[in-house]
């Protein structure tokens, strides 16, 4: 097994600017906007060729990416809020859950609330997407968060990775809830299916003890059919099933060398293990076939998708944190500031990934889904934004009147 202390230097170079750092998906999306606003429409054609229709689902390029291949990238968003949770993880205690959940409410109403208000009184049309400022792209929210703070282990990266998870499962909350468009008849077809997919899964770890996570192929594919049948988006459909996998019985946190060797060989584990990398280069994909839209489609949703992420999420986060530290006496962990809470609301103003899948579940094919693409993709300017402000406010590794925060060991 290649680790990181074996590689060769340019290969080691390569895997953390290509992986590590997600430029797989950087590349996508550059590769898309480029594609696209050169011609449009061969680009979408590409993206959109008709390979045919099976048990009522359509099949192209684009919708096996976003509701088949995506499902693995949400099954991995739903180990991690599962681990939060267990003894050892981020969010076991209450005492350290409380804080960063309070925040997370405030960075998703918030932008959610901007967004909506600018709708109804500029153009309602784009009220359904009032869910796409909600979101924190997780990686992203690691790789600036250790550049600004040095180190994952860092208090202020740790709450933040916090925050992100605690997004990422009132995300998935909000598509499962808001983002339905099934019958009666669908909704009750698909909460049967999705009944029996957890109790065999159920079965097929209590009674059989099975361990290796391609046992619960079957349960995964019930699951995606439920949500399908119902109405929901189905790329989350491995998250139910995720949830009552095998899984170990502490968390050692997320992004750790444990995680990155292979260490761990509990199920949910060695699923993440295994799925790393093809999950980078599914979002390389995935950010291709979301990202190619034209420049000159900016229009409303892209200004109030960049409001509700530029400004609604440092100004939820900040200000729901401080009036709770206020009133409820909750206080900052060790080592952190309030100067720290807008750098740090201003890095989860990244909403990229998960901001274009919402994008693509609230709009059909058209100005109002390029318009807020645009702004889900433009987000990425929320990273620049902490940066000078974190320089001209002595934030971090800009601090001038504290030494640099360092840790024991090298990551």
């Amino acid at each position: 097994m290649t680790t990181e202390t074996n590689r060769h230097p340019v290969v080691h170079h390569a895997h953390r600017l290509l992986i590590e750092s997600s430029g797989l998906m950087i590349l996508g999306a550059f590769l898309a906007l480029a594609w696209a606003n050169a011609n449009f429409d061969s680009y979408h054609s590409l993206v959109d060729y008709d390979i045919g229709t099976f048990g009522g689902f359509h099949f192209s390029p684009h919708s096996i990416i976003n509701e088949i291949l995506m499902c693995i990238f949400f099954a991995l968003a739903g180990k991690e809020i599962l681990e939060a949770f267990l003894p050892g993880g981020a969010l076991n205690r209450p005492e350290n859950r409380a804080l960063p959940f309070i925040a997370t409410a405030g960075g998703m109403l918030v932008p959610a609330g901007l967004f909506a208000v600018m709708a109804l009184i500029i153009e309602r049309d784009l009220l359904p997407g009032l869910a796409i400022p909600m979101a924190t792209d997780i990686a992203f929210a690691a790789l600036f968060g250790k550049v600004i703070f040095g180190s994952l282990k860092h208090p202020v990266v740790q709450f933040l990775l916090v925050l992100a998870i605690a997004d990422d499962a009132g995300g998935l909350i909000v598509l499962a809830v808001f983002y339905q468009d099934g019958d009666i008849a669908g909704l009750f077809t698909g909460g049967v299916l999705l009944a029996i997919a957890l109790g065999l899964t159920l079965v097929l770890r209590k009674q059989f003890g099975v361990t290796s996570y391609l046992g619960y192929a079957v349960p995964g594919v019930i699951s995606w059919i439920a949500l399908h049948v119902a109405g929901l988006a189905p790329a989350i459909s491995l998250v139910p099933v995720v949830l009552l996998m095998p899984h170990a019985k502490r968390d050692l946190g997320i992004f750790t060398e444990a995680h990155r060797n292979g260490q761990l060989k509990d199920t949910l584990n060695k699923f993440e293990h295994h799925m790393e990398l093809p999950v980078e280069f599914i979002l390389c994909v995935f950010a291709f076939v979301n990202a190619g839209v034209v420049i000159s489609t900016m229009g409303n949703g892209t200004l109030f998708v960049l409001i509700g992420l530029l400004v609604g999420k440092p100004l939820g986060i900040f200000s729901f944190a401080v009036t709770a530290m206020k009133l409820r006496g909750y206080t900052l962990p060790d080592g952190m500031e309030k100067s720290d809470l807008l750098v740090m609301g201003m890095i989860a103003g990244i909403g990229f990934t998960v901001s274009l899948f919402v994008a693509g579940v609230a709009f059909v094919e058209g100005p109002l889904l390029d318009a807020t693409r645009l702004g889900a993709l433009a987000s990425f300017g929320s990273a620049a934004v902490a940066i000078i402000y974190a320089r001209v406010r002595g934030v971090g590794r800009f601090s001038r009147s504290k030494p640099f925060y360092t840790v024991p060991s090298a990551e």
